[in-house]
């Protein structure tokens, strides 16, 4: 399955195991991945997401 979790970030999920990404508006950008049952760690895992996305984008337009 894939879900948009909010704030641009979006997850593929099966069964235990999630790979967080974000659009960047040409292609979906893999950002890291989390195996388990904590439901709680969520909302840390789609902060570190955000954080990823942010460095992206400033990278992005640095390398333009």
């Amino acid at each position: 399955m894939y879900n948009n979790i909010g704030d641009g970030v979006s997850e593929f999920k099966y069964r235990n195991a999630r790979i967080y990404s974000f659009d960047d508006g040409r292609r979906i950008i893999l950002t890291h991945g989390y195996e388990g049952r904590h439901l709680d760690r969520a909302a840390e895992e789609k902060r570190a997401t955000g954080r990823i996305k942010n460095e992206y984008v400033v990278w992005k337009g640095r390398h333009k």
